[in-house]
Parts: structure tokens; sequence; C-alpha cells
């Protein structure tokens, strides 16, 4: 974690949603859990981890650095519990998106090389070696998910293989076109209600006025009321029966959510007052049944 982020956990019954934001270093604890141990992976990254997944029983993490443990690595490599591994050679810019699409993993980001073979800023590791998909886009992978039977990518890139794509494109052996696409970057997707959420800069898709965050159900886009009013959406994540969305931002279609609001399929709701001092990066779900009180 950089020295520019800071940690909030905040407890809800059996589930506790963690924020990750931009700031300075501190730990709410509602009471739920009296004590908590944080475990090294060993000596841990010289640099940021951008995203994780787990492919094969292994966690991968993804970012800016170069050496895990104490090995090359060059933005992503894998922990198996008690050692790290590089990924072959690694990327030659960083890394910021992974997941696992038909048993590979699959990588985004602003790199060009992906274990020293062309890979225009996404790449898919057989469980061996990097393989690039077609000629890649022309700019950056900032999220990527699974909808569809297929891989869809978001980033700031305008074309995928010689398309036209604008910021959002599917993948399924092949490029494919999705829509018109939306006026800015995309830095967020998550799956809600089997509907594609997406979330970033973005204030029109397919010419439809959306703010910042939409869904799309296979075939078209829909707004979320009137979106998130200004700002940024950074971060996406289902839970509790809704999509918990983080960002940079004072409200949600006119309700007070300081940087971070959720929308249940048909309004938005605030948390509390919400997170102050900086901008919600990332969101997941931690289960703590099995711990006592």
């Amino acid at each position: 974690m950089t020295k520019s982020t800071s940690f909030i956990r905040i407890k809800f019954n059996i589930l506790s949603l963690f924020f990750f934001i931009f700031s300075t270093f501190f730990f709410i604890n509602t009471g739920i859990i009296n004590a908590q141990e944080f475990a090294a992976l060993g000596s841990g990254v010289d640099g940021s981890v951008r995203a994780v997944t787990v492919y094969n029983g292994d966690l991968i993490a993804a970012g800016t650095f170069n050496i895990a443990g104490v090995l090359v690595a060059n933005g992503i490599a894998k922990w198996d519990g008690n050692n790290w591994s590089p990924l072959a050679q690694g990327m030659n810019g960083p890394v910021y998106a992974v997941t696992v699409y038909n048993g590979d993993l699959y990588a985004g980001g602003s790199f060009t090389m992906a274990g020293g073979v062309p890979a225009n800023r996404i790449a898919r590791w057989n469980g061996t070696s990097w393989v690039p998909l077609g000629s890649g886009v022309n700019s950056t992978v900032y999220c990527l998910e699974v909808f569809t039977n297929a891989l869809i990518l978001g980033g700031s890139f305008t074309t995928a293989g010689g398309l036209s794509v604008n910021r959002i494109v599917r993948w399924n052996g092949n490029w494919e076109v999705i829509g018109a696409g939306p006026n800015a970057t995309v830095y967020a997707m998550t799956l809600f209600n089997n509907q594609l959420y997406v979330g970033g800069m973005f204030t029109t898709i397919g010419g439809v006025t959306v703010n910042r965050i939409t869904r799309w159900d296979g075939t078209n886009w829909f707004t979320l009321g009137n979106g998130i009013d200004n700002g940024f959406v950074y971060s996406l994540y289902e839970y509790d029966s809704a999509v918990v969305v983080g960002g940079s931002f004072s409200s949600a279609s006119g309700v007070t959510a300081n940087n971070i609001a959720s929308w249940n399929g048909s309004s938005w709701s605030s948390f509390s007052t919400g997170m102050g001092g900086g901008s919600v990066r990332s969101l997941t779900v931690y289960r703590v049944a099995d711990i006592g009180p």
C-alpha cells in the first residue's frame, strides 16, 4: 500500500465492506470484532498493488511494482501461500486490472510488452506464457469484467484491433464493438442482477446522458436515476442486493453521498456521512462469520 493510501473498515453484521481511499492511514472498528491480525506476504512488493484476483489457487497481484519478494516480477506476480513467483518476464508498464476468463488469466494496463512479447495494454496468461489479444488497444485498460460469455474491457482507449470502440469493448476471440461507447474514460465495472454496471469520468454513452455511471443489459444502456452529480466514479462492487459506488463525488442524483453511495436498482442511498479526506478507489467484501466476538 502506498504512503498516500488510507484504509477504512466499516462492519455490517457478518459482512464487512472494505473501503480504500487516498489520504492518511486510519482505522474504524464498530466492535463486532475486537482484534484482527494481518500477516505479511513474505517481503511484499516494492511498489503499488492496483488489482488482485485468484487464479489456479494462487493469489495474483498486479500494479506498478518491479520486485515481489526478492524476485523481479515487473508489474504482476503470484503468491502461493508461501512464496512469490513472477509470471514470465512480466510487463513493461503498469497493470491496473486482472481477471479470469475461460480458465486463463487476463491482465490490462498501460504496458506494450508482456513476457517479452508485444501486447498492447491487454494480454492473456495461459499458465506458461503471455499471449496478446490481436493488436490490442491504443490506450490504457483500467478495468476488466466477464459478461455475456465475453471479456469486457474498459479504459481510455478509442480503438481495439483497429476498430473504433470508444473506451469499452468486448473480446470473445475477436474484438466486438459495444454501441457508440462513452464520451470519457471508464474506470470501473461490476455485475449486478445479470447486468453490467460501468462507472468513470463520462457523462454520456451512446449519446444518452448518464452522468458517470450506467448499466448495460447486453443490448441497451440505461440510466441510474440522474447518475452521479459531479466528480468521478473509480470503483464499483455488488453488496447486499445493491451496487456500491466509490469515487470522488459529493452527491448521487441529489442524495448527499460524499465519495460513496449505493444503488438498489431503483434509488440511491448514502452510507451515513460518507468518506472524507480522499477518494474511494477500491471496494470488496470480507466475510467475518467465523470470527468470534
